[in-house]
C-alpha cells in the first residue's frame, strides 16, 4: 500500500497522478434485518465514483445463522444472475478474513452485494467491506 500526504502539489505532478494508487476503504450495508436471498435493503446499489480496482473484499454479519449455507456475491450494473462479478462470492462471517481479488470497476458502475443463499435458520445483517485503489 502506498501512503502519500495530500498537501501542496509537487512540481510537475497533477491531481490525477497524486490520487492514483491511493487505497480507499468502502463499506455498505446490504441488509439491517434477517438474511434473505436478494438485495436486502440496498435497492439502488452502490455508485462507483471513479475508475478503480477492487483489491480485497469481505462480508461481515452480526449473526451467522445455521442450517444450510449463506453466500454473498457482487453484481454489477444489474441484479440478474448474469450480472454477477466472478470471484466475489464468499460466506459472510462475524470476523471475516480479507479475500484478495483484482477486479476493475468503472466510474458510474452500480454494484450490489447480493445474497445468493441464506441459512434455513437465518442470521442477521450483512455489510460489504472493500479495499480499492484508483486507476
Amino acid at each position: 500500500m502506498t501512503v502519500r500526504l495530500l498537501g501542496p502539489e509537487p512540481a510537475g505532478e497533477d491531481e490525477a497522478v497524486r490520487l492514483r494508487d491511493l487505497t480507499d476503504g468502502w463499506q455498505i450495508y446490504q441488509t439491517f434485518t434477517v438474511h434473505a436471498v436478494g438485495a436486502g435493503q440496498l435497492d439502488l446499489g452502490l455508485w462507483i465514483p471513479y475508475d478503480c480496482t477492487l483489491l480485497a473484499l469481505r462480508y461481515r454479519c452480526a449473526i451467522v445463522g445455521s442450517g444450510g449455507t449463506v453466500a454473498v456475491e457482487l453484481r454489477r450494473n444489474g441484479i440478474d444472475p448474469a450480472d454477477a462479478i466472478p470471484g466475489t462470492s464468499f460466506a459472510p462471517a462475524i470476523t471475516p478474513a480479507w479475500n484478495a481479488i483484482s477486479i476493475d470497476l468503472d466510474e458510474d458502475d452500480l454494484v450490489w452485494p447480493w445474497m445468493t443463499a441464506a441459512n434455513t435458520d437465518p442470521g442477521a445483517q450483512v455489510r460489504m467491506e472493500a479495499k480499492v485503489v484508483r486507476r
